[in-house]
């Protein structure tokens, strides 16, 4: 499960189309991309950890009312 930080969960609140926004995002990202975030263990197993998930380029540009509100 994914938490946003608290200045965007407010946004949620307050936007309802923002949330379903930022999931096609999410959704959007490609499997390309999710591989490279993670590991390769030995027998050809990709593995993405959760803190890993993070490394992992997310393309928000699409959604202009989240800014940089996602940058730490």
């Amino acid at each position: 499960m994914l938490y946003p930080k608290p200045i965007l969960a407010e946004d949620f609140l307050h936007q309802s189309s923002l949330k379903k926004d930022v999931w096609f995002a999410l959704k959007n990202i490609s499997d390309e991309a999710l591989i490279s975030g993670g590991r390769v263990y030995g027998g050809g197993l990709h593995k993405l950890e959760p803190k890993e998930l993070g490394n992992v380029l997310v393309d928000l540009s699409s959604i202009a009312s989240i800014g940089n509100k996602l940058v730490y």
